[in-house]
């Protein structure tokens, strides 16, 4: 802005007197500046029109006339059809247009954008099946469908279904006639007006936009009612229509009504379905309505409106084609890895379902304020609006950067654009990072963030919660900004601020911000009345601040009214006087009080206060020989190592009798730790007992065993001084080395002092001491006591008999004890025992369970069990909670004690709201002095408060807390148990609150393993712990593992010890769960026989019980049979016995399976042409076909004719007539063995089933040649096999020899055509001749089997089935659509022209075996899911395509009883789909088995047809081949470590797996030897990353060692040397 003035002011000094220049907002000046070139001209044109004024400057910011995002797309439209390339971003970033003219430049006309045709986004087999009278239909959009489902839960919320209603200021009687034909009028007008939903008719569902819809039109007349029963009858309609939800299948998703207030004026309302409007086409279609009223009422017609080329349907491409871009997923991928989900703060709701509560946020009287701040920012009142909303938001998490939702539009930027309805919104993550000083940077900060992320605006958001999320949902709150002034009928009749309405959404809060103010609507569960009050206030106080200074501090934290008080003084009115003397004087008046009464006793050894005077004062005389307290201004520290005794409590007291401050030691600790202690502390004297005399050197010693009769018995001259240190105690349980906390008298006595008033005087009986004295807490239980004049009593006995001596000792008027120690006395003392044993239990020392405390609780009464908290730091405590009722989950730590102050900050050391996690700082007299010679990191954690007096010091606890409404403090975790779990920061705390409020649960543990699992250790039950967490923590915050213990190990003090948590991995488990219904235990059976085990819990996994593809088609047709309805993807998607009997239900036994009867799938005509002897004959299946196409080539190769022999350890002489007969019964008992292919006889090619055939079955005798010898001659048969084709017109198309090695073992050959068996089939075979042999050796006549109803002419007629259905066809037609195909480099063969070399390279696993599997069972997939995981990271490697796929071996068996023993070729190779967005190895081995899942449905589709819809190219070179043939693994007489074969098929590369290792089979020409061997390098490394840290990153790169060595270091080695 420019000012001009006659002169600058001065002041007297000369210079500029800047508060006397004149206000600029108040100082009128006219800044126009006129368009300078041709190009400012026409771009200034173009916003005269698009905003509505007559004179633009070149300097005007667009926003500041008006403009805003839909403006935005609008001006973007206009200025393409001028010839301007530009973007809504390019409208952000210049925003005047002298910046715009810079940056388009002159501008040439344009190609015209272009438009959907109608239908042209639909696939053929849809196209085919719509009804009549259409005009156009498209696929919905995400958000469309997002909308649909939500609605569609039907929770009787009627989310998305919206009633509004606005008064009508007409001035005349209402014309319900003109209304009708203005609403007809609008639904002729617009496309979305004439749309209805079809989601499940379709192969996806779409929107149908019809040539005609009748809209319902109704009049309510309210005439003759007063105000107060017309409002009622409003109310009454709007929650009438909201409950009448429209049916989706019928147009218009629309409706309106009048309700007539007078003659003069009446309301207008309108119920629609949010998927066919938003706010501008919805205020949009309230002015067309009105306007075309006025227009008919009187008298006009209605206008003839020319709607512009653009549709919705062009918006539902463009989100398409952002769908399929890499730009725009990998731009939010980031977002949501770089930020954490903004949550709302936990306990802020009412508890209870109900309707979301709404409250407005005035801002009528700050608008002026904060456009003039959007001015004088050069940004949006949008962006100002959106910063208070982050700002607001960052004062509720302890997150340094979030995201939250931001509703943004998408419609296309083209001419028109605005005018057109729909539903344009799109929520997307808003990322924020904290840091803005000040108003103005934060305003900038947003406005540039939008400008960012608006060209990736249209990846729609259920996308991104597919793709990118773990499943949780990625937003709770959004923003959304309306300037809907344009949208809004021309004329003053319609009272806008008259509106009413209701509608619903699934967000937790959802913010809507326009000029005149906010509207916070919030789901009551998140945020309850009084929570939504105190955030309206926020809201307001932040942008007050806005508005009165745009470059006041962003940082300050602004609190509803009268917090900042309550927290900072109000809760912390805690000011007392306290007398000004030590706990040593305390004692000594105690002495003269009552000297007789015992003041310590232990071990049957007793001492009065008297006898406890005298030996303590002796003994600081003894102290005084040997320099403690000597000298002025010189500090003695005395180290006390002594075991529970009445000489310990002698020894501490003698210490502060002589000058000194003591540093208790514990026995039990290492002598290394001790000595580290003495020296950290400056210990110079060390009072001790002779047995542990020999534990230290070089500091002086006295030993309790001394004669000290001689020293005097009164207390040596000297004054204490309060603030010098009164003992120093080591933190224990932390790693590395421990610091010494140095407590000042005067902190210990103002804790002594309240325990005396608050502890020890509910009783007569004093305390008990039995932790260890070098922990803290025991600090009231020693000298309260002796300060009341009551007894210490300690315990020298093991934990074991702990309950029998404190009740022998008992009663005491208090005991102050940890949670553990509390859970040892509860099963060691009986009801009747704990009520006797003390007046008042303080539990500290750890988070105390509320299910631990309860049993005391009530049998102690209301009011006598408090939870104290207190670290080391601030004088063993800080504050309390009396528990007067039972507490669920952690119990809170309360209140401060006297003269402590207790701060919940954020990271700068501000305060947080009540309610919102921050960290707890301690303050006032507790506060330790700091750490013994430790400067540095003393003034790291002992801060200056900045709201106390100057010189108050904070201690920063590092706990995580929360204020509660009643000025209760909760104790949520540790800071540092804060970790990172899978990307988001989880709060250990958090869970262990949530496990031990469940009633079963004890007491719990919660810890992070080295390969990033959550672990649970549990004291109770553990069953249903996983699903009962998962109601209220995120699915990433609930452990992998939860371990059942009998109690939770504690260290010395009584905290947990975490080093002795067992290890998960060596610590077993029986997670058994036995069926619990009639339905789990029929699935169960089928479970046990399918999988052969004979117990399965109904909580297994499938796969990790050794399930696979073959076993789940098994599993199927077994369910299908026991009338389940079952699929493959059940079992992919439920994987244990509960799952599927959720998702199945209970059902009748009986199966709908109907056998393809004989010749039932060959035409008539053929049928009499059949040769005689046939039992049925079929078609060829398309991968049997294709298999003969290469076989008949004839290129040499051979391929897909087979031939392998494996070694039979028989231990007996081998037997010819055996194997014939056991031959030719697999081909009796088998069609597929009895099977010739007829290629050419008929009118297509068939597969004839004989009713007999013969089986070629050959011996050679190899006996009497040496070992070399006879490798030879059986490398000679296989070559002779390999070479000797079939005869594909006569069966059998397999022979069967045998090699004699000797007397006790020979080869078992098998050669056969590929096209009637494969893998799993051919593993059959083998077992089942070798039975039958076995069988017929023995002289036993083999067992008859029964043969099952399914046949191969089944998986013929559900592959036919397959090529019919829309559905297959559709979703192969996405892969190869948006999927590239897989090619290795074209160097890393030897080419075509090279001789051609066939060979396999191994890759060994079986070292990491053991943490592969564990990382299927922990990712809940399949051994199966890692090791393609693993192959899809290489080709990654090796390929630039964003998004892939590769051929990867399917079996399409049908899934019916039985199936798995009919032999056949049942493999389809498909393209399997893989792109980029897994982060770590757990979230790509998820994702492939997830795709998997998605796949199999869809697996009988045929290659030969997939090739065909991908234009007939091929697909792929590589294949990748799961095997798990365990049915014959077993310990029988197969040697097959020693088989042998060869084969050979068309692809340059083929992976598969074999116990142990993965075998890379490859052809040179495509692939030659040393890159192979490169390739093997990198499946090893992948494997290794994965085996060593499930969680690392999937995209970093992965070398074989060679290889690494090669780039790093061979190809490196530069150096010469120069002359």
């Amino acid at each position: 802005m420019f000012i001009e003035v006659d002169s600058i002011p001065l002041t007297a000094n000369g210079k500029i007197d800047r508060r006397a220049l004149p206000d600029p907002d108040g100082f009128a000046a006219d800044t126009y500046v006129a368009p300078r070139t041709v190009t400012e001209e026409r771009i200034a044109a173009v916003w005269g029109r698009v905003l509505g004024v007559e004179r633009v400057g070149v300097e005007d910011n667009f926003f500041d006339l008006g403009g805003h995002s839909i403006k935005a797309i609008a001006l973007v439209g206009a200025l393409r059809a001028e010839g301007f390339e530009a973007g809504v971003r390019d409208v952000f970033q210049h925003r005047t247009i002298a910046g715009l003219a810079a940056e388009l430049g002159g501008g040439e006309p344009l190609a015209e954008t272009a438009v959907v045709e109608p239908f042209a986004l639909l696939a053929a087999g849809d196209l085919a099946k719509l009804p009549e009278g259409l005009v156009d239909a498209f696929p919905l959009a995400q958000v469309q469908l997002g909308m649909l489902v939500e609605m569609l839960a039907d929770d009787g919320l009627n989310k998305y279904h919206n009633t509004t209603a606005f008064r009508i200021k007409d001035g005349r009687p209402f014309d319900a006639d003109a209304l009708r034909r203005a609403g007809q009028a609008v639904v002729e007008r617009h496309e979305m007006l004439r749309a209805s939903f079809d989601l499940e008719g379709f192969e996806v569902p779409l929107q149908l936009i019809h040539a005609a819809a009748e809209i319902p039109v109704t009049v309510h007349d309210l005439r003759g009612q007063d105000d107060e029963q017309q409002a009622a009858a409003r109310r009454a309609h709007i929650v009438s229509e909201r409950a009448e939800t429209f049916d989706l299948s019928r147009a218009p998703l629309l409706r309106i009504s009048a309700l007539v207030e007078s003659d003069e004026a009446w309301w207008l309302s309108v119920s629609v379905c949010h998927p066919i409007t938003e706010g501008w086409s919805h205020r949009s279609l309230l002015s067309e309505i009105v306007e075309g009223y006025l227009r008919v009422r009187d008298g006009g017609s209605l206008p003839a409106v020319e709607m512009p080329e653009v549709r919705y349907a062009d918006f539902v491409a463009a989100e398409l084609a952002s769908v399929a871009s890499d730009e725009d997923r990998d731009y939010w991928r980031d977002v949501l890895s770089s930020h954490a989900k903004f949550e709302l703060p936990a306990g802020w709701g009412d508890g209870a379902p109900g309707p979301a509560n709404v409250v407005h946020v005035p801002l009528a009287d700050l608008t002026p304020a904060l456009r003039a701040a959007a001015s004088g920012t050069g940004t949006s009142l949008k962006a100002v609006l959106h910063a208070a909303h982050l700002k607001v938001m960052s004062q509720l998490t302890a997150e340094d950067s979030f995201y939250t939702g931001l509703v943004s539009s998408g419609r296309p930027e083209v001419v028109g654009a605005e005018r057109v309805y729909g539903m344009y919104l799109n929520t997307v993550p808003f990322a924020h990072q904290r840091g803005a000083r000040t108003w103005r940077e934060l305003i900038r900060q947003v406005f540039d963030q939008e400008g960012t992320l608006w060209p990736h605006r249209r990846f729609p958001m259920p996308v991104m919660q597919r793709e990118l999320s773990d499943g949780t949902r990625l937003l709770d709150v959004r923003f959304s900004y309306l300037d809907l002034a344009d949208a809004q009928a021309e004329t003053d009749l319609v009272d806008t601020e008259s509106g009413d309405g209701e509608g619903a959404t699934e967000f937790g809060l959802a913010v809507a911000a326009r000029g005149s103010g906010l509207l916070l609507t919030v789901n009551p569960l998140v945020l309850g009345r009084v929570g939504v009050d105190r955030l309206a206030a926020m809201y307001r106080l932040v942008l007050e601040s806005m508005s009165g200074d745009v470059d006041g501090d962003a940082r300050v934290v602004f609190l509803p009214g009268g917090e900042r008080e309550c927290v900072l003084s109000g809760w912390n009115d805690t000011a007392v006087v306290v007398p000004e003397v030590s706990v040593s004087d305390l004692v000594a008046r105690r002495v003269v009080v009552s000297p007789g009464a015992v003041a310590v006793e232990c071990g049957g050894v007793r001492l009065s206060f008297a006898e406890l005077d005298v030996r303590a004062n002796r003994l600081a005389h003894r102290l005084r020989e040997v320099g403690v307290g000597v000298g002025v201004g010189v500090e003695s520290v005395v180290g006390v190592l002594l075991d529970r005794s009445v000489d310990l409590v002698v020894s501490l007291l003698a210490v502060w009798r002589a000058g000194g401050g003591f540093v208790p030691l514990d026995s039990v600790l290492p002598v290394g730790r001790v000595a580290g202690m003495v020296v950290d502390a400056g210990v110079s004297v060390v009072v001790t007992s002779g047995v542990y005399a020999d534990r230290f050197s070089g500091v002086e010693l006295v030993l309790v065993g001394e004669d000290l009769s001689s020293y005097p018995v009164s207390v040596p001259v000297g004054c204490v001084d309060l603030d010098a240190v009164a003992y120093t105690v080591f933190t224990s349980g932390s790693t590395g080395r421990p610091k010494g906390v140095q407590v000042s008298h005067r902190s210990l006595v103002n804790h002594v002092v309240w325990a005396v008033g608050e502890l020890v005087s509910w009783g007569s009986g004093g305390a008990p001491v039995f932790s260890s004295v070098a922990f803290d807490l025991v600090v009231p239980n020693v000298w309260a006591p002796l300060v009341a004049g009551e007894r210490v009593w300690l315990w020298d006995g093991e934990l074991a008999g702990l309950g029998a001596g404190l009740v022998a000792a008992g009663p005491f008027s208090f005991m102050k004890l940890t949670p553990g120690h509390l859970e040892v006395l509860s099963g060691q003392l009986s009801d009747e025992e704990v009520r006797g044993l003390a007046s008042r239990v303080v539990v500290a020392g750890e988070a105390l369970p509320g299910g631990l405390v309860e049993r005391w609780r009530v049998l102690l009464g209301g009011g006598r069990v408090v939870n104290e908290y207190g670290p080391t730091e601030a004088t063993v405590g800080t504050c309390v909670f009396v528990l007067e009722g039972a507490v669920e989950g952690v119990v809170p730590i309360g209140r401060p004690l006297p003269n402590v102050v207790m701060r919940v900050l954020d990271g700068g050391l501000r305060v947080v709201p009540v309610g919102v996690v921050g960290e707890l700082f301690v303050g006032g007299v507790g506060v330790a002095r700091g750490y013994a010679f430790r400067g540095g990191v003393t003034a790291e954690r002992f801060v200056p408060d900045p709201y106390g007096v100057a010189g108050s010091r904070l201690y920063r606890t590092g706990d995580v807390v929360r204020w509660r409404g009643d000025g209760v403090v909760e104790f949520l975790g540790r800071v540092d148990d804060q970790v990172k779990v899978r990307g988001y920061r989880v709060e250990l705390g958090e869970i262990r609150a949530a496990l031990i409020a469940h009633e079963r649960v004890v007491d719990a543990a919660v810890v992070v393993s080295g390969d990033q699992r959550l672990l649970a250790y549990v004291v109770g039950g553990v069953e249903g712990l996983a699903d009962w967490l998962g109601v209220s923590l995120p699915q990433y915050m609930v452990p992998s593992m939860f371990i059942e213990l009998d109690s939770i190990p504690l260290t010395a003090n009584g905290k947990i010890d975490r080093r002795a948590l067992p290890d998960p991995d060596g610590f077993a488990v029986d997670t058994y769960v036995a069926p619990r219904t009639v339905t789990e235990e029929r699935i169960a059976a089928v479970w046990g026989r399918v999988l052969g085990v004979e117990r399965v819990g109904v909580e297994d996994n499938f796969f990790d019980l050794g399930g696979h593809s073959i076993k789940a088609i098994a599993l199927v047709g077994a369910l299908r049979a026991e009338g389940f309805e079952a699929g493959v993807r059940d079992v992919f998607q439920h994987r244990t016995i509960a799952g599927l009997a959720a998702e199945l239900g209970g059902t009748e036994p009986g199966s709908s399976f109907t056998p393809a009867a004989p010749f039932s799938l060959i035409a008539a005509p053929v049928r009499e042409t059949l040769p005689a002897g046939l039992v049925d004959a079929y078609p060829l299946s398309s991968v049997q076909l294709g298999m003969l196409v290469e076989m008949l080539a004839d290129d040499g190769l051979n391929k897909y004719h087979n031939t392998s022999t494996f070694r039979i350890k028989d231990g007996r002489p081998f037997d010819t007539d055996a194997l014939r007969r056991a031959g030719q019964a697999v081909v009796e008992r088998h069609e597929m063995l009895r099977t010739s292919i007829a290629l050419e006889d008929f009118d297509l090619p068939l597969q004839l089933v004989h009713e007999s055939a013969e089986i070629p079955v050959t011996v050679h005798d190899l006996r009497g040649q040496d070992d070399e010898q006879q490798a030879a001659a059986r490398r000679a048969h296989i070559v002779s096999e390999r070479a000797e084709l079939f005869d594909l017109l006569r069966a059998p198309l397999l022979r069967i020899s045998a090699l004699i090695e000797s007397d006790e073992a020979w080869h078992l050959g098998f050669t056969h055509c590929h096209a009637i068996t494969e893998g799993w089939s051919q593993q059959s075979l083998l077992l089942e001749v070798l039975s039958l042999y076995r069988s017929y050796v023995n002289g036993e006549e083999p067992e008859q089997q029964e043969r099952p109803a399914v046949r191969y002419a089944d998986f013929i007629a559900a592959e036919l089935e397959a090529l019919e259905s829309d559905d297959d066809r559709g979703y192969w037609q996405r892969i190869v659509d948006h999927h590239a195909m897989t090619v290795l480099p074209p160097d890393w063969g030897d080419g075509a022209g090279a001789p051609r070399e066939d060979f396999k390279v191994s890759i060994e696993f079986r070292d990491i075996e053991p943490e592969l599997r564990a990382l299927a069972k922990s990712t809940a997939t399949s051994f199966k899911a890692v090791l393609l995981a693993t192959h899809l990271k290489v080709l990654s490697t090796v390929t630039n395509e964003p998004a892939f796929h590769t051929g990867v071996l399917y079996s399409a068996r049908p899934e019916e009883p039985g199936a798995e023993r009919v032999y056949g070729m049942y493999l389809n190779t498909l393209p399997f789909a893989h792109d980029r967005s897994a982060r770590t190895w757990r979230e790509l081995i998820q994702q492939v088995f997830d795709r998997e899942a998605e796949v199999y449905s869809h697996r009988r589709y045929p290659l030969p047809a997939v090739q065909r819809l991908a234009g007939g190219r091929r697909l792929f070179d590589i294949m990748y081949r799961y095997q798990d043939f365990n049915q014959a693994l077993d310990d029988g007489p197969v040697d097959w470590e020693s088989g042998a074969g060869d084969s050979s098929n068309e692809f340059t590369l083929s992976i598969a797996n074999v116990p142990g290792r993965l075998v890379l089979r490859a052809v040179s020409t495509g692939l030659n030897r040393a890159n192979a061997e490169r390739l093997a390098g990198m499946y090893r490394a992948v494997l290794e990353a994965m085996a060593g840290d499930p969680d690392g990153d999937v995209n970093s790169a992965l070398l074989s060692a060679t290889e690494l060595t090669q780039v790093l270091e061979d190809w490196n080695d530069t150096e010469v040397e120069w002359g």
